[in-house]
């Protein structure tokens, strides 16, 4: 590479992409086609599968069992009254629509099954994680990764990706996956819960790798109390530690 004075300015080289990497970005084009497929097809045996239930009982009201077993609203926490003039599509379709315009506008999926809150949600998270991504890179870039400002920018960049991919989860684990195979949050949590085992950890520095490990979890309301203690089966080595905090939103223990 010939030499160049770099005290103008920052100076990057420029790589021109050969044929291998236009070869390897179809290659995964034809397999996220095949999974989109794969997926496609398991909606529709699943909603075939949910519609044949569905009919029966109810006095053949044609209604799918998740319908009947959540009175209080769908899948989502939004009404079902609320939604019965909103159009929507079906779940195969809004398979599809949730990689294409899905991946590059967060929450089509939601939005075509009808949705919408769930839908501008899951886009104002994605929004969110863009904006982190390009507030870390931009100057990353401007900057030619100076040495000063590089762990900042990296950190707000990697927490960018962080919140995009979970917008995207969201998004196709809304989609794909049906209403009856869902579990559902808890809404209360256990007054006092125990864990006792056996943990191994592996560590060059240190000869005592096998721990027995006792903790214990105290809540009431939202407060929690977690002693816990880490005792090495071959060495005097022993951790005791504990943890206090509280819960502000979220399920609690009854007091």
């Amino acid at each position: 590479m010939p030499n160049r004075d770099r005290s103008s300015g920052p100076w990057w080289p420029v790589r021109i992409p050969g044929p291998g990497f236009a070869s390897a970005w179809s290659a995964w084009a034809r397999r996220l086609i095949a999974m989109a497929a794969l997926w496609v097809s398991f909606s529709l045996a699943g909603g075939a599968h949910g519609q044949s239930d569905g009919g029966q009982g109810q006095g053949g009201q044609g209604l799918q069992p998740s319908e009947r077993s959540v009175p209080l609203g769908d899948d989502d926490g939004e009404s079902t009254a609320a939604r019965d003039d909103v159009p929507k599509v079906s779940r195969p379709v809004a398979a599809v629509l949730a990689f294409f315009p899905g991946l590059m506008l967060g929450g089509s999926g939601h939005f075509a099954l009808g949705h919408r809150q769930t839908a501008y949600r899951i886009f104002a998270l994605q929004g969110v994680g863009v904006g982190l991504m390009a507030a870390g890179t931009v100057p990353l870039v401007a900057t030619a990764a100076s040495r000063y400002a590089v762990t900042p920018l990296a950190i707000t960049a990697i927490a960018g990706v962080a919140v995009a991919s979970t917008a995207l989860m969201a998004e196709l684990y809304g989609v794909f996956v049906p209403p009856d195979l869902r579990g559902r949050p808890a809404l209360r949590l256990p007054q006092i819960e125990a864990e006792f085992g056996a943990r191994y950890v592996y560590e060059p520095a240190f000869e005592y790798r096998s721990f027995l490990v006792n903790s214990l979890d105290l809540r009431w309301g939202g407060w929690r109390l977690n002693p816990s203690a880490w005792v090495a089966l071959d060495d005097r080595n022993a951790r005791l530690r504990a943890l206090v905090s509280h819960r502000y939103f979220g399920p609690r223990a009854e007091p």
